[in-house]
This record gives structure tokens, C-alpha cells and sequence, in this order.
């Protein structure tokens, strides 16, 4: 009666469902309830921690810091640097973070004020440890600022903490630039100590000059070096400009020549040509030794410049330090707003992992994956108690799951498969997904259409129908594969136009056996003669081989999968076994929608259940 007919293509395999937003907001909405309690958890836990937290306070201190050229003078050469750069600000951030700098700090203190940083510790305690770690420094960009930041629990002592760190910083700076200008001094003074000397020597009877020199007798200051310096009128007397290499040698040089004149002046006259050019090479030479002396003595001056501005210091603080007046850290307002930022990222992480492993067949999406078309989604529907055990369509045929198996009959009579198949098979993967109340609400929606419909209950292990539509059990699908009685006597009124039942009689201890006879061939075309739709409802896949006997007796199978009931990788391996058994795969049937929880996402069945209820409460009227 069947010919293996296969839809199985590469185009119908199982595919992978992709990302989707609409998904992910749906996983959410799912779960929202482990959404809510997780994200009420992360908000209390970080409010607990921010709460019961020490209030610390932060106390700056900002310091100025002017620009230094600085002029470092030898005595050969001078030499000039600009260190008011990067690398001159990381310096001194470097120094103020330093262990040695908190040490001076901390050896600057009374006992009752290293008390103060570490209250309770004892006279051993590591004090320059603590103020190094509360200790941090900042460079203002764009600026010629350093901020110095200390916290601490008590306010009072922070600022108290900054003060001393920033006077004790620039009190360092002080000393190391009064040494550099001290030794700068001190080689000034044998400069002018030297040219005294030197001129002297040199011009004996130039009483005037070196009584002006020696008016303030030795300099004892700054302010008598400059005296000193702007009454040299020879510069190479100084005794760093007359060591100067280049200038010995054009001394040399002028000597040389000076001799050679003297020679040459004894044999020719002043206008001879050797003695003009000698003259000139003679000219040129003293102008070369006597801008090198005056290029020397500028140096000397530059060094004089920076022995002024070592002691006047270039690092100041720019105003008094004030207790903080609220804390620095915790930031109550930032913390619960960061809060609540990780408790939505943790509600939807954990709503995502719990759906994830959940992997259970909800959505369309999930049925798209399996690589079959949707049939028809059926709602779950709460019947009152006098019609609990009716099927659906047969007890509210204006409802929404009445509906929705109209709308499984008409999907399948626009398939060209279902639309010639006489024989239709509906099973599922496992117990419990509704596949009995299917076959019975398809069989209904067939019979309302005017064909003659015939429902053969073939779950040998969990029989429905016959409680569904109230038949006699006794006499049944098994009577007839047994003892082969007439067919009138199984084939039962369900009181439904165009419809009968064949219940499955006494359970059989051996049902893969009788349903793989070839009694039920002759059963199907006996009846295949008189009906023009056959529905047999079948046990499930998993578990049993009955299904897959029944097979070759079928023109099409329609899966039924539970919403919410299996995972979607054993829905996908029940699927490919029964490709690999080439079955006729209709499609699949979404059975029993929760639309309480995922009213957003089957919206339109909503709609259609309140249009069907309208029109119900106007026929009752």
C-alpha cells in the first residue's frame, strides 16, 4: 500500500539556529522570575559592600612647578638644557611616590602624629609603608601643576599627611638646589679670586682696575660675583676662559705670529706685501681669541644666572590643604548604579545560560532548526470539567485550539505530499508532547470537512482514544490482528459525522509483532476503500520500534513536538532516525503553547483567541 517516498534532502537536515535578538528576549522573558531574584542579588550585594565599607577621604595638595633653564657650566664648555618636559614631570612624580621621600615625611612627625596614620599600631610599625600606599600623584595635563593625593579614614589626617608631603618635597628640592648653587658660587669666586691674580701679573700698573676689584674684597655673595663679573675688562685672564683649549691655542697662534712680525720688521718696510699679509693673518687671529674670551666669559655669566635662581627655587605650593569635605571612595551613588549595570548583565547572562541548558522546543525558531516546516502551533487550553475529556475541536469548535487544528488541515491540503496522502501517521518523540489529543483534533477537523475519517489507536502502550470519544475497549485493533473478526465489529460510532474510531482493544503482550503483521496491511486496505482519511495515532519514537513498523504502511507523518517537554537535540536525533528510515516527514505540530508566558511572541494567537471568544459570546446570545 506505501511506497517509500523520501523528502529527506541536504536542503531538510537540521540547521543551526542562529543568533537572534528576538530570541535572546525571549530566553529573558521565560526566566524572568531567575532574571529578577538574580538581579535583586547583585544590586544588594553590591549595595551591602558599599554600605559597610570605611569612608575614605582624599586631601591634595597641588604644587607649582616654574620653568628652569638650567645652565651647567664647566670649565671647558657651557652647555644648556630644557628640562621642563615629560621626562622632568615623571621625575618628580617618581620622587614623590618614592619609599625614601615617605621616610623623610614620616622622620618629620611626632610619635602622636605616626599614631594618627595607623591608630592601635605600635612604635615599630611601618609607617613610611602606609603613607607610600595611601599616597598617589598626579600630573595636571596641559599645565605646570602636580597634585598630591593621600587618603585616609580620618579627613583631618589626610590633609595633615598631604601638607607634610608637599613642604617636605619642596624642602628637598631647596637643599639640593642650595648645594648646586653653593658649588656654583664657589667656582665663581675662584674665577674672580683667579683674574685677580692673573691681572696682577699681567698689568702691574693698573692700579685703577684692581682697586675697583678689590673694593668689596673677597665676594661673600651673589650680589658681589655680579659686581666682580661686570668689571672684567679681559676676559682671558679668567682662569676657566685661559685653560679653555681653543683659546690657548689661539694664543698661541697670536704669539707665533707676533715673533714672526718681529722678524720680518727687520728686513722689510710696512708696505711690503709679506708684511701686510702677516698683518692680516695677525688682525684675524686676535679678533678669533678675542671673541672665544668674550663667548667664555657669556658662559660664566650663564652660571651666575643659575646660582641666582638655584637659591631663589622654582617649586612652590599654590594653596594650603583642606580637610576633604565628603569621602573619595565608596561612591554610593556610582557603586549602585554599577549595580545595577552587572545585575542586568548578570539577569540576562544567567537567563541565557539557564535557557541554554534548558535547550527545550519552544519557539518557531527552534522548530525551523529541525529542518521541517511548521504545520500549525497549537495553544494550551484550560476545558471546565464536563468536557475535560473531549477533544477540543469537538468541545468548543469556535475556540482557538479548535482553530488551530483547522489550520493544521488546511496546511496539509496545500502540501502536494498530504494532499494525496490517504494514510497519515502522527507520532512524537516522547510521552506526554499531546500526540493522542492531535490525531483525535485532526481526525475531528478532517470529519467537519466532509471526509469520511477513520481513527485507529495504535499506542499499544498508553491507549487515549477510546477515553476521548467514550468507545468500548474491549474490541479493538488487537481483537482484530489476533482473531481476524469482521471489521464491523472494531470499527466504532464516535457520534461525530464522517467519523469512527478503532480503539486498540486489550493490550497485547507482543504489539511490534502484531502491528508489523500483515493483518494490519489488510486492515488499511479495507478501509483505505471506505474512508478518505486514515489517522493513526502511534506511540512515540524513542523507547519502542512500533512507529517505525508502521512506516511503510503510511503516505505521511506528522510530528508532534511538546511545547516546553523535550530538548531540541533529542527532537533533532528522533528526526534523523526517522530520515534514515526514509519516512514520509510532513512537518511538525507545536503542541500545548504556553501563551500566559510567551504572550509577546505568539501575539497573534492572542488576538485570534479574543476575536473566537467575541464571536462565541455572540452565538451563546
Amino acid at each position: 500500500m506505501h511506497q517509500p517516498v523520501s523528502n529527506y534532502s541536504e536542503s531538510n537536515r537540521p540547521r543551526q539556529p542562529k543568533f537572534s535578538w528576538r530570541a535572546c528576549a525571549l530566553a529573558v522573558w521565560e526566566h524572568k522570575k531567575l532574571a529578577l531574584a538574580t538581579l535583586v542579588l547583585v544590586i544588594t550585594a553590591f549595595a551591602a559592600w558599599t554600605f559597610t565599607r570605611t569612608p575614605i577621604y582624599r586631601a591634595t595638595a597641588v604644587l607649582e612647578v616654574d620653568k628652569e633653564d638650567a645652565k651647567v657650566a664647566s670649565l671647558q664648555k657651557t652647555a644648556s638644557a630644557d628640562v621642563f618636559d615629560d621626562q622632568y614631570f615623571n621625575t618628580q612624580q617618581m620622587i614623590l611616590q618614592s619609599r625614601t621621600l615617605s621616610e623623610h615625611v614620616i622622620d618629620s612627625l611626632s610619635p602622636d602624629q605616626r599614631q594618627q596614620i595607623l591608630p592601635g599600631a605600635g612604635a615599630d610599625a611601618d609607617f613610611a609603608g602606609a603613607l607610600q600606599g595611601s599616597l598617589s600623584v598626579d600630573t595636571v595635563r596641559d599645565s605646570r601643576l602636580i597634585e598630591i593625593h593621600v587618603d585616609h579614614a580620618n579627613p583631618q589626617v589626610a590633609a595633615f599627611l598631604a601638607n607634610a608631603v608637599a613642604h617636605e618635597f619642596i624642602k628637598k628640592q631647596l637643599e639640593k638646589r642650595t648645594a648646586a648653587s653653593t658649588e656654583a658660587v664657589r667656582w665663581l669666586r675662584q674665577q674672580t679670586e683667579g683674574y685677580q691674580q692673573q691681572a696682577k701679573q699681567t698689568h702691574p700698573g693698573n692700579g685703577a682696575a684692581l682697586a675697583q676689584l678689590q673694593q668689596s674684597g673677597i665676594p661673600g655673595d651673589i650680589g658681589d660675583l655680579k659686581v666682580k663679573l661686570d668689571s672684567v675688562t679681559d676676559p682671558g685672564l679668567l682662569p676657566a676662559i685661559a685653560n679653555n683649549p681653543e683659546v690657548a691655542a689661539l694664543r698661541q697662534r697670536l704669539k707665533e705670529k707676533q715673533i714672526e712680525m718681529a722678524v720680518l720688521q727687520k728686513r722689510y718696510k710696512p708696505q711690503h706685501p709679506a708684511m701686510v699679509a702677516l698683518q692680516t693673518e695677525l688682525d684675524q687671529t686676535e679678533q678669533k681669541l678675542v671673541l672665544a674670551c668674550n663667548e667664555g666669559l657669556e658662559g660664566i655669566k650663564a652660571s651666575f644666572l643659575l646660582a641666582s635662581r638655584l637659591e631663589s627655587g622654582d617649586i612652590q605650593l599654590v594653596d594650603p590643604v583642606r580637610p576633604p569635605s565628603r569621602p573619595f571612595k565608596p561612591n554610593n551613588k556610582r557603586n549602585v548604579m554599577t549595580g545595577v549595570l552587572v545585575g542586568l548583565v548578570s539577569a540576562i547572562g544567567m537567563s541565557l545560560l539557564a535557557y541554554s541548558v534548558d535547550g527545550r522546543v519552544r519557539t518557531y525558531e527552534d522548530v525551523d532548526a529541525l529542518g521541517l516546516p511548521l504545520l500549525s502551533g497549537v495553544p494550551h487550553m484550560k476545558r471546565n470539567n464536563r468536557r475535560h475529556a473531549l477533544p477540543v475541536v469537538q468541545a468548543d469548535p469556535h475556540s482557538i485550539g479548535a482553530e488551530a487544528f483547522r489550520n493544521l488541515r488546511a496546511s496539509l491540503k496545500l502540501q502536494p505530499l498530504a494532499r494525496t496522502a490517504t494514510t497519515l501517521l502522527v507520532t512524537s518523540t516522547a510521552p506526554g508532547e499531546g500526540k493522542s489529543l492531535v490525531a483525535a483534533n485532526l481526525s475531528i477537523a478532517f470529519a467537519s470537512n466532509n471526509e469520511r475519517t477513520l481513527l485507529i489507536d495504535a499506542d499499544m502502550y498508553h491507549p487515549v482514544q477510546h477515553q476521548l470519544f467514550r468507545a468500548p475497549f474491549e474490541k479493538g485493533l488487537s481483537l482484530f490482528l489476533t482473531d481476524s473478526p469482521p471489521l464491523e465489529e472494531i470499527v466504532q460510532k464516535t457520534g461525530i459525522p464522517n467519523l469512527d474510531v478503532i480503539t486498540v482493544g486489550e493490550l497485547p503482550d507482543n504489539p511490534a509483532e502484531l502491528l508489523g503483521s500483515s493483518r494490519l496491511q489488510t486492515l488499511l486496505q479495507e478501509v483505505g476503500e471506505q474512508y478518505q482519511r486514515i489517522v493513526i495515532d502511534s506511540p512515540p519514537v524513542t523507547g519502542v520500534s512500533d512507529p517505525l513498523v508502521l512506516l511503510p504502511l503510511v503516505q505521511g507523518v506528522v510530528f508532534v513536538v511538546g511545547f516546553g517537554k523535550i530538548r531540541r537535540e533529542i527532537v533533532t536525533r528522533t528526526m534523523q532516525r526517522l530520515r534514515e528510515c526514509e519516512a514520509p516527514l510532513l512537518g511538525v505540530v507545536l503542541n500545548n503553547i504556553d501563551l500566559q508566558s510567551h504572550a509577546h511572541y505568539y501575539y497573534p494567537y492572542r488576538y485570534s483567541y479574543s476575536y473566537q471568544r467575541r464571536k462565541r459570546d455572540l452565538v451563546a446570545r
